[in-house]
């Protein structure tokens, strides 16, 4: 197809999607041809690192370089048996790059579920696709509730896009023939078709949401904590080794190959080196266990932060609810009564029609509203009606709708429900459910199911007696005495109207705005759905209970005439029904919101819809404070910070909130020191989204909120949350558990190095000895207890935490070297056997310590700890350089252990005392 004719094609305005696409598209060929120039869309950067970024950042480490630099050195010198760590450090390199290549894949094969699709114009046919698969000139059909992957030209149609991404705000902006599209956007309403303008490194979509990623980093603690551990051993190792290494030569005269073995060993004690991949593997196990359950982790530090939270901010519509609506009832109103009989209007009779509605207006304007009553003008229509003249086919509400509802491009849930009462499940299915919002108010939704429904006019006559099933047809209407009931009108039909849905003429397309959209029929009228405070007025107490009960309400009115102004309502709107909704509460929801609240997590559910329909659907859910809501729409989204803070504080329902004040709720809740996690599923949320310290997406939502989520519930069930929450709690536990007996071996490395340094002694290890305490002490118990369920709530900071349980132990062994290095009570060698026999010791009780309450797992590691490290030294004592431990060296032992312990005891009690204050 010609660049040219695509950019000239004639807009066809309104209804373009109800008709013949005024374009066909690229042929295949020409797809073909636009590849092979390299003008196919190549798709933002992966969600996972590429197997090149895995291998350099488990590879070229800068403790990886140290322990490089190290092991030179001791080959250098011949010191071959000391180099045996380095074969540790290279199972630890192979370990992390597998685990993580294996998340990876998990990874890439779910995310291809998450990916974004488009639907395109080819060879004049809609087809769906990959948005990976897009080539420049390509004609989208962009529906309400896609995310719009490339930037685009509106060729024909309109539509409104939320551009929040782009510019911060929340309004949408209304596009039409001509007007620019930028990928990052999403569709609120409309449909329209558009040429791509740019793919691949042009397109804005890719820098977008990279660059969203980029600037949101997550804030993780185990890495930020480990990036403080390597700066600061980094810092202290190199001035630190060359001080020992000099001191050993110039001072103490040694030779090269004691000197390089002695500050060799000092060195390789400073670095944690097991703790970083620690870290990795166990984020990559957890990362693992959440993919089988389709859970998605784009990125695998969310997993740390979610563990953390202690705020989550809950969608209602899609969250709480399955989002599945069902129509329980339909209220017939005064309009109904009235449109019975009316006459669908002839095109010679249009013109008599018109000049009895503009009639009929000025009269009801004149005559003012009942200040009783508050009701709208209802004369409108019999006055067409009487202009109609003779011969023209009865008109229904029924038709009506069928017509409306067949003629809409709207494809929320709401629509989806509206469409299987008035047009059978078979028919709803046709048009797939879309997402742009929740289907709450403000949302930037697509359909009317966005609208708060609290106001419906006085004048409505809304009858209140219980609903009954009309002729088996699923249409619930109140029952009326005999000589109320409306013969063959919409509100009771006694057979589903089977005619022809009538043509759609022109349409206004929903806002979040306006809160009403409408569609126009030729000869018939105009058929409005929206907010019931837009189309009818003040809601009576009777429709206040219903939304008390949890019902979505929405309004439809009807006017008999077209109408064109998107800015305003007719005057003379027909009020015809109201509409109550019901939506499904999720399985489990009530557990769920039981678990977070049993575990510390303040559950804060946010909705665009009424105050009293939230309430409701939260009392269901099983929300504690569900009674404490408060409306948004009274509250200035421009009000200073204090405002949203004592909000926050108060009010645990939040009713009619904007895609702004979701944002500026999340602040808040940060500003009070929370860590706070958001569920979302449309365009309305992601500003919120953003500014969340974990964001969580639900599958079935718009593709923009699943691209900029940390975590995208794949099966669409916020109740897999606390399995999230649980994998995370494992692997900040865990490793705040085994983190300290690392540490250990860090403080003791740098203490016993600055006396040795301080004194002109030699450090009393090799690094043989300092290998077995690695692999035996660190290494082993670590990575077996690393996945156990250990998901108890998280309390203090890691760093904190882990140094506080490591200091006093390496406080111990630094006292026993410093000690018997003074009082030299054995020879060399009997001296540094002994130091070593004790520091494995202690070093096994910390371990020990760490493995309290014991379990089966634990109780084996402690066990296969305590024989596997002195066999080792039985079998091989020529390899770590000990000698036979003799009668006086065990009493010494004896004592020092005992005093050691009776330390860490004393220790103990002082920072128990200390907690409890």
């Amino acid at each position: 197809m010609d660049t040219d004719a695509i950019a000239n094609a004639t807009p066809n305005g309104a209804g373009t999607a109800h008709g013949k696409p005024p374009v066909v598209g690229l042929a295949g060929w020409e797809v073909e041809e636009r590849r092979q120039r390299g003008e196919g869309e190549t798709g933002a950067q992966s969600i996972t690192k590429s197997v090149g970024a895995i291998l350099r950042e488990n590879i070229f480490t800068l403790f990886n370089a140290l322990n490089l630099a190290i092991a030179i050195m001791l080959f250098a010198v011949g010191a071959y048996s000391n180099m045996l760590f380095f074969g540790i450090i290279l199972l630890n390199v192979i370990i992390g790059i597998a685990q993580e290549l294996k998340a990876k894949k998990l990874v890439d094969e779910l995310a291809i579920l998450n990916q974004p699709h488009a639907i395109v114009l080819r060879d004049g046919v809609e087809t769906k696709i990959p948005a990976s698969h897009i080539v420049k000139d390509d004609i989208l059909v962009l529906d309400s509730g896609q995310q719009i992957c490339n930037d685009a030209v509106v060729v024909s149609g309109t539509l409104e896009a939320n551009e929040s991404l782009l510019t911060g705000e929340s309004d949408s902006v209304d596009k039409v023939a001509g007007d620019e599209l930028f990928s990052g956007s999403s569709v609120v309403s409309g449909r329209c078709y558009a040429r791509v303008t740019h793919v691949g490194d042009d397109n804005y979509a890719n820098s977008l949401i990279n660059e969203v990623r980029r600037e949101k980093r997550v804030h993780s603690e185990l890495l930020d904590s480990m990036n403080k551990v390597t700066r600061f051993t980094s810092w202290l190792i190199i001035p630190l080794g060359i001080a020992l290494f000099l001191e050993s030569t110039l001072l103490r005269h040694g030779g090269m190959y004691d000197s390089v073995v002695s500050s060799s060993a000092a060195l390789l004690g400073m670095l944690p080196k097991g703790l970083v991949l620690l870290i990795s593997v166990s984020l990559a196990t957890g990362v693992i266990r959440l993919a089988k359950m389709r859970i998605l982790v784009q990125n695998i530090y969310s997993l740390e932060t979610l563990a953390h939270v202690d705020v989550l901010c809950l969608d209602k519509t899609g969250t709480l609810t399955d989002g599945n609506m069902t129509v329980e009832s339909v209220v017939a109103l005064s309009g109904a009564d009235a449109l019975s009989g009316t006459a669908v209007l002839s095109a010679a009779d249009s013109d008599n029609a018109t000049n009895a509605l503009n009639a009929a207006g000025t009269a009801g304007s004149d005559a003012g509203t009942d200040t009783d009553t508050g009701s709208r003008n209802t004369t409108g229509v019999a006055a067409t009606a009487a202009a109609a003249g003779k011969g023209a086919a009865a008109l229904d509400g029924d038709l009506l709708m069928i017509s409306y509802l067949t003629a809409s491009d709207d494809n929320n849930a709401t629509i989806s429900a509206l469409r299987s009462h008035w047009l059978g499940d078979e028919a709803a299915a046709d048009k797939p459910i879309g997402k742009s919002g929740d289907d709450d108010d403000e949302k930037g939704s697509a359909g009317i199911s966005d609208v708060p429904a609290d106001a419906v006019d006085g004048g409505a006559e809304l009858r209140t007696q219980p609903s009954a099933d009309i002729a088996g047809q699923g249409i619930m209407l109140p029952e009326l005495p005999d000589d109320e009931a409306p013969q063959a009108s919409a509100a009771s039909p006694q057979v589903r109207n089977t005619s022809q849905p009538l043509q759609a003429s022109g349409s206004i397309a929903f806002s979040s705005k306006r809160k009403w959209g409408a569609i126009s029929f030729a000869d018939a009228g105009t058929v409005f759905l929206g907010a019931p405070e837009r189309i009818l007025g003040e809601l009576p107490q009777e429709a206040q209970n219903l939304m008390r009960q949890g019902l979505r309400i929405i309004a439809v009115g009807y006017l008999p005439g077209q109408w064109s102004d998107e800015e305003q309502l007719p005057s003379n709107l027909q009020p015809l029904y109201l509409i109550a909704l019901s939506d499904t509460i999720r399985t489990r929801t009530k557990e769920t919101l039981r678990y977070f609240r049993t575990e510390g997590v303040d559950v804060k559910v946010i909705s665009g819809d009424h105050p009293d329909t939230v309430s409701a659907v939260a009392k269901q859910a099983g929300l504690e404070r569900w009674n404490d809501a408060v409306d948004m729409s009274t509250v200035d989204a421009d009000a200073p910070d204090e405002v949203f803070d004592d909000l926050c504080t108060q009010y645990a329902v939040f009713a009619r909130v904007t895609p702004k004040q979701k944002r500026l709720l999340v602040q808040a809740l940060q500003r009070a020191g929370h860590q706070v996690a958001m569920t979302g599923d449309g365009v309305n949320d992601l500003l919120a989204l953003r500014e969340a310290d974990c964001s969580i997406a639900i599958a079935s939502g718009s593709d923009a909120a699943r691209q900029i989520s940390q975590v995208v519930l794949l099966d669409s069930d916020f109740t897999y949350l606390p399995h999230v929450v649980l994998e995370g709690r494992k692997v900040v536990n865990n490793v705040t558990r085994t983190a300290a007996v690392f540490f250990i071996k860090t403080i003791y490395s740098v203490l016993v190095s600055l006396f040795c340094l301080a004194l002109n002694m030699p450090f009393p290890f090799i690094p043989i000895q300092i290998t077995l305490v690695d692999a035996f002490i660190e290494a082993w118990p670590s990575f077996l207890t690393i996945f156990e369920s250990s998901t108890a709530r998280i309390r203090g900071r890691f760093l904190p935490t882990a140094l506080r349980s490591a200091a006093p132990f390496a406080v111990a062994v630094t006292g026993i070297i410093v000690v018997t290095s003074l009082i030299a009570p054995f020879g060399a060698l009997q001296n540094q056997t002994t130091m070593f026999v004790l520091l494995i010791a202690t070093s096994m009780v910390a371990v020990v310590r760490s493995c309290i309450p014991f379990t089966r797992l634990r109780a084996f590691v402690c066990v296969t700890m305590a024989l596997g490290a002195p066999a080792a030294l039985l079998v091989l004592p020529k390899l770590f350089q000990v000698v036979a431990i003799t009668a006086p060296m065990w009493a010494y032992i004896a004592v020092a252990f005992a005093a050691a312990m009776v330390f860490l005891l004393v220790v103990s009690l002082v920072q128990r005392a200390m907690s409890s204050r």
